[in-house]
């Protein structure tokens, strides 16, 4: 008992740690090279504007709220992002650890599983960007599978209660990232038609209904928040309108089994331990569960992959959407014959963990920017630049936002205030408008190595060039460029 209690506690340590070494959201990285949308809109939330009708963004509402005490914490890094996301790794941790044990009934097992699938899933080049939505979904996906598969095997219902909750969850992720909901879909369509299927016909409605229950009392003040800032329409125009034209092409049946095909062979390239991990578990699941029961975890990931890939857009970071199913494959290559059960001296165990650590360290996604002085990026000299020569500057990026309002400690003030990966002709004209009329103190856009020299209209006449840094961002070379506006003398 004793060495289950410290093997549980060892897990969720290892699974945090690897998770630190591995997202550059941590303080590892001092400064994160990535994407800072979710954490400027989320301040920008916070000191007064309107998501979607003040401040352009693709997300929904609550990954935004999330942000808002992290930049409490911190205004100008992201320490106070990890921390909140530590919040949504431990439990993670617990529901992985727990599918293990349900499987293995070994303590020690479960710990190693554990740790692999931390390994697996944070090595991956699928959290090369640790500010991704599905990485605060993990913990929303892998207790309703915990739940699934401990009832299943009990041959019990899962409780009403655990629905409800399951509808909460779904309603979070749904107003974060509707594109993620596959996962319920396939859960609940599973769940009602086995009932079904068993005449159970009250029960299967009855479920549903508290399902959506659920769901609805997550929904109901996301919808509130919009109506009562006048914000309706924009809700409707540029979370789920532009999200569902803007990405990738619209596609025919035939096309779009080609991206499936062509996606699954290039996830194969980005995160091959991830999706070998995937096919081994979902393998040893269709064979150690009944085929019906097995069928929940292969709808559920089937309608998840189908939903997730659609459109013919292509990240890496999009398998890790089904990082919650790798730990199938860790517990099926430790649910064999010749691993030993038996209790091994605490030296063993521990070194067993830090062996995970130090792999996880050296297969790190993100090496370069591991522990990497940041005082000479570009992000610093800007903000130095701005804020000594104004008290509250305001600013522009011309691009995906690249950290310069975080440094820089700046709100932003302007509807299309970066770049969006998606086509909106709006967006455009927002930024022009905004260079033209010299709304914001200072531009910046960055060019990169090789491509064709960008023309910004408006901008040679309005802005002067004060500040010019080029520096790498893993392999590829960047000049950005600070622009301070020209004001006419009184």
């Amino acid at each position: 008992m004793k060495d289950d209690k410290r093997n549980f506690y060892l897990a969720i340590i290892v699974f945090i740690s690897i998770f630190t070494i591995c997202s550059t959201t941590s303080f590892l990285y001092p400064f994160c090279d990535e994407s800072h949308c979710f954490f400027n809109v989320g301040k920008a939330i916070l000191n007064g504007r309107v998501l979607y009708k003040d401040i352009l963004e693709q997300k929904g509402l609550l990954i935004y709220i999330i942000q808002i005490p992290a930049y409490l914490i911190s205004h100008t890094n992201f320490f106070g992002v990890w921390l909140v996301q530590l919040c949504f790794m431990i439990p993670s941790a617990i529901a992985i650890y727990k599918i293990a044990n349900f499987y293995l009934k070994s303590s020690f097992k479960s710990l190693i599983a554990t740790s692999l699938c931390a390994f697996i899933i944070f090595t991956s080049n699928a959290l090369a960007s640790g500010q991704v939505v599905e990485v605060y979904a993990l913990p929303f996906f892998l207790f309703p599978l915990y739940w699934a598969i401990k009832y299943i095997k009990e041959e019990n219902l899962i409780p009403n209660k655990k629905i409800f909750i399951c509808g909460l969850f779904a309603g979070i992720v749904f107003w974060m990232k509707y594109s993620l909901l596959g996962f319920y879909f396939g859960y609940m369509a599973y769940i009602c038609i086995r009932l079904l299927s068993e005449k159970k016909i009250k029960e299967a409605f009855k479920k549903g209904f508290i399902f959506v229950g659920g769901f609805i009392l997550v929904s109901v003040p996301c919808i509130l928040y919009f109506v009562f800032n006048d914000a309706t329409k924009e809700l409707l125009d540029y979370y789920f309108l532009n999200n569902i034209v803007g990405y990738g092409t619209q596609l025919t049946f035939i096309s779009m089994l080609k991206v499936y095909w062509h996606s699954f062979i290039q996830q194969f390239r980005w995160n091959l331990l991830l999706m070998i991990s995937l096919l081994i578990g979902l393998i040893y699941v269709l064979k150690k569960m009944k085929f019906k029961d097995s069928l929940l975890i292969a709808v559920t990931f089937i309608i998840q992959y189908a939903i997730i890939f659609s459109h013919g857009g292509m990240y890496a970071y999009y398998l890790f959407a089904f990082s919650c199913f790798a730990i199938f494959g860790c517990v099926a290559i430790l649910d064999i014959k010749f691993v030993k059960t038996k209790a091994l001296p605490w030296y063993i165990v521990y070194t067993i963990c830090l062996f995970f650590i130090v792999m996880a360290n050296i297969f790190k996604p993100c090496p370069n920017q591991f522990l990497k002085k940041p005082q000479k990026l570009a992000q610093y000299q800007f903000a130095d630049y701005m804020n000594s020569h104004y008290k509250k500057p305001t600013m522009l990026d011309l691009d995906l936002d690249g950290g310069f309002y975080t440094v820089a400690d700046i709100v932003p003030s302007t509807w299309a205030y970066c770049k969006l990966n998606w086509g909106n002709s709006k967006m455009i004209d927002d930024q022009n408008n905004t260079i033209k009329n010299k709304l914001v103190d200072f531009i910046v856009f960055r060019q990169i190595e090789g491509e064709e020299k960008r023309k910004v209209p408006y901008l040679e006449e309005n802005y002067k060039l004060v500040k010019k840094v080029g520096q790498y961002r893993d392999d590829i070379y960047i000049t950005y460029y600070l622009y301070e506006v020209v004001r006419e003398k009184v």
